[in-house]
């Protein structure tokens, strides 16, 4: 019985590295492909189409950065006009006003 317990036990440890070998085999052929696969990555490729793509992007960035610029000039001179029609505008209600009181003040009766 113990002869027999031994040869299973060398039987066992016979097939263990058996089993081990073809996993090792199985390992390496796995690691050899994975490898293979990682070279043949066009790492530059990829590289070169970010960079088109960020310049892509810098080109909007800009172009719209520029649209920006012109409207906000755009609004700035509308802006300008207002304030100089409002100055006009506030100056002709000074006047109107002085004359008002001046007229009201001196005792005329001005009906404009």
């Amino acid at each position: 019985m113990e002869d027999q317990l031994k040869n299973a036990a060398e039987q066992a440890k016979a097939k263990a590295q058996e089993l081990a070998g073809e996993a090792q085999e199985k390992f390496a052929e796995l690691k050899s492909d994975i490898t293979e696969k990682l070279q043949s990555v066009d790492v530059e490729a990829f590289k070169a189409e970010a960079a088109a793509k960020v310049e892509d992007l810098k080109g909007d960035a800009e172009e719209a950065f520029a649209e920006a610029k012109v409207k906000a000039q755009e609004l700035a001179g509308e802006a300008q006009e207002k304030f100089e029609d409002l100055k006009g505008e506030a100056g002709e209600a000074i006047e109107k006003a002085k004359g008002f009181f001046s007229n009201l003040f001196s005792g005329e009766d001005d009906k404009k």
